[in-house]
């Protein structure tokens, strides 16, 4: 389980069959410099994206996880994807409008300047700022501040103190936990002590969902909970954002 795997799951979801195969036939420098392993489609997904205008990524949320893909691949054969990041960056700094998205409505915020929502999949926006936080960017290091401000302070909660999929929902899932834990520990990783409240909510959040969501004899993780209690159902993919949570705390604890 991977920031790439999770990032080329996502942006295969938004390529059609036929998006597919026009890419992967038009391909040139960048599927010549990657490892000979790697899928042609990570090559695809690459290309399109750098070639789109930065403001028109509108997945869920609104391409944080795209951008974060793309810096991944940065120091692995496609330099101009700082560059593309960057442009992204911009643009959201010097828009004052929520970008487009297709995830649930929620209350309108402001993170370091660039207006998200408290619906959970918005957090995601501190993946690449913490990428550009650690090349120098204050502006980026206060967007990751205030997102894990935001989830500390302004996130509606259910009665374990679990933060809710959004202000209109009454569930919360395991996809929350990773858009909650990974920029909390980001932030605590860019504040240092001064951010030690981050490190610890984060634990919480983690540890809770795990209680909550997973169940230790089988290792199946429940769907959903709602204010009556667990779903009946389980989600394998479910046990993936677990996971994901775990090696993002692990991956930036200090």
């Amino acid at each position: 389980m991977s920031w790439t795997r999770t990032w080329y799951n996502t942006a295969m979801v938004h390529l059609t069959r036929r998006q597919s195969l026009m890419l992967v036939a038009g391909l040139n420098g960048v599927e010549r410099r990657l490892p000979e392993k790697v899928p042609r489609g990570v090559a695809a997904i690459i290309e399109r994206t750098l070639a789109a205008e930065p403001a028109s990524l509108n997945t869920d949320w609104f391409g944080t996880m795209l951008v974060k893909g793309l810096l991944e691949w940065a120091p692995r054969g496609v330099p101009e994807a700082r560059a593309f990041a960057r442009r992204w960056f911009e643009t959201h700094m010097a828009s004052n409008a929520l970008a487009p998205y297709s995830g649930n409505r929620s209350r309108t915020v402001r993170a370091g300047g660039i207006v998200i929502t408290t619906y959970a999949g918005h957090f995601g926006l501190s993946f690449p700022c913490y990428e550009l936080a650690r090349e120098g960017d204050a502006r980026a290091r206060r967007v990751c501040r205030e997102v894990a401000e935001i989830i500390l302070h302004r996130t509606a909660r259910n009665r374990l103190g679990m933060v809710m999929h959004d202000d209109n929902s009454d569930f919360t899932i395991p996809d929350v936990c990773f858009f909650v834990v990974t920029p909390l520990v980001m932030a605590y990783d860019l504040e240092g002590e001064q951010g030690r409240v981050f490190r610890d909510q984060a634990v919480y959040q983690l540890r809770t969902f795990l209680d909550v969501f997973l169940e230790k004899e089988t290792g199946l993780t429940k769907t959903i909970l709602y204010p009556q209690g667990l779903g009946k159902t389980y989600w394998t993919r479910a046990t993936g954002w677990l996971l994901w949570a775990v090696t993002g705390v692990l991956r930036h604890k200090r």
